[in-house]
């Protein structure tokens, strides 16, 4: 446990050094913020959205949960509260692009994969919790099935690949989608892209507008 505060502490007087570097060099960090990127990534470790975007304080509204998911817990063809909320307050800061931020080897997209194949994940409480977070996001399993994996990542101009990555992008730009109306109502100029990336080989692709077609980013 010591071991532990420690690494915590040395983690945070470093950060806080840097933090302290970048402030003084933009003293209105200090009072607002004006980011033109905001970005719905998942709480996966291994996609730091920060260093993805090669981005300083002030430079990305961020909102990160399981999945990147925006969509309701009850209905997934609406937003959830919170991500109405995001999305409402990005607007309202003047940001520019909104980007989503899907996956490689994403634990909560396989375990809707598992789902609907009638696979269960952990034991009691938490296997109920994981098995209802699957459960939620059938809708976008439902969808690849429709098409194909194969099928449906070639008609996108992505690589070849599995079931879970196709599902990883067809939820991507399903959340893209929801998010496009909601900025419809608000008679926003934002613009909705969604970013993949492939945590096995660290390449990324990315589809600007609504046309579905990715590009690989070199």
């Amino acid at each position: 446990m010591a071991d532990q505060k420690n690494d915590i502490l040395n983690r945070l007087k470093n950060g806080l050094s840097a933090a302290r570097s970048v402030y003084s060099k933009n003293p209105s960090l200090h009072t607002g913020q004006k980011p033109k990127i905001a970005v719905v990534g998942c709480s996966d470790s291994r996609v730091p959205t920060d260093v993805l975007f090669d981005a300083k304080p002030g430079e990305l509204f961020t909102f990160r949960n399981i999945g990147n998911s925006l969509e309701d817990e009850n209905n997934p063809k609406k937003l959830g509260a919170d991500a109405l909320k995001f999305i409402t307050y990005a607007n309202h800061l003047g940001v520019e692009t909104l980007v989503i931020l899907p996956h490689g080897k994403c634990g909560c997209i396989a375990n809707a994969c598992a789902c609907a194949e009638g696979h269960g994940h952990g034991h009691g409480l938490e296997a109920d919790i994981l098995k209802d977070m699957g459960n939620k996001k059938k809708f976008a399993v439902d969808l690849v099935k429709k098409e194909g994996a194969s099928a449906y990542l070639s008609s996108r101009g992505l690589p070849a690949g599995d079931q879970l990555q196709a599902v990883e992008i067809a939820h991507g730009l399903l959340m893209a989608d929801m998010a496009r109306e909601h900025l419809k109502k608000l008679s926003s100029s934002m613009t909705v892209a969604v970013v993949y990336f492939d945590v096995a080989t660290c390449d990324a692709y990315a589809v600007f507008g609504t046309d579905g077609k990715f590009q690989k980013i070199v």
